[in-house]
């Protein structure tokens, strides 16, 4: 989850800027296997001057309901 949401947060980056992890809060719906195929899939919720926040889901493969979400609040520090 955090390299899903830290990808969301970059498509928002101007080229001198980054960003770090703030919180990370991740919930499980349902058990994971070794071995299971998944797609996380992030979005910006919003996009401040300081804070950027993301909610994410985790699908297995073949399944429509997501297995996880998580929520996702990142540092902003503009590199000017």
């Amino acid at each position: 989850f955090d390299f899903t949401c830290g990808a969301a947060v970059f498509s928002t980056l101007s080229p001198n800027d980054f960003c770090s992890t703030v919180e990370l809060k991740v919930n499980y719906f349902r058990p994971l296997d070794s071995g299971d195929v998944l797609t996380a899939i992030g979005r910006v919720k919003f996009r401040g001057k300081k804070l950027c926040v993301i909610h994410a889901e985790l699908f297995r493969k073949g399944d429509k309901n997501a297995v996880a979400m998580a929520s996702a609040t990142f540092n902003i520090v503009s590199g000017k």
